[in-house]
């Protein structure tokens, strides 16, 4: 037996701590710096998508209304006609209608109406 100190040697590490820190804090600071630069960069995409919605909208708003208009102006258009066909009815009726307010009945049942919806707007926003 080995008579002294019966101390255990300890036993030293291959690294120290005070490599070991600064090190983390390195890799700490430049995860935190990639996680903030996606963040933002994400953070901006979303307003990006969120101007294009805005902008489609609005556009997709223009045509609804511009196809209102044009409606409006079709079913005029038909109403005109209708009145025009029950005024040429109604001359029809009587013993002898005048030759004069016949033959402008008759002139403005000519003509036709349709709808050409926009659809500009609606097919940009298929496209994206």
């Amino acid at each position: 037996m080995k008579s002294g100190n019966t101390r255990t040697k300890r036993r030293s590490l291959p690294f120290s701590l005070k490599k070991i820190v600064p090190a983390a804090e390195k890799i700490g600071f430049t995860t935190l710096g990639i996680l903030l630069a996606l963040w933002i960069n994400n953070w901006d995409e979303s307003r990006k998508k969120r101007e294009i919605e805005k902008e489609t909208l609005l556009e997709i708003k223009a045509g609804l209304e511009q196809d209102r208009l044009d409606l409006k102006e079709t079913i005029f258009g038909y109403e005109s006609r209708v009145e025009n066909v029950t005024r040429l009815f109604n001359y029809l009726e009587r013993p002898t209608p005048p030759p004069d307010s016949l033959a402008t009945a008759m002139s403005q049942l000519i003509g036709f109406s349709f709808l050409l919806a926009n659809t500009a707007a609606y097919e940009t926003l298929k496209s994206r």
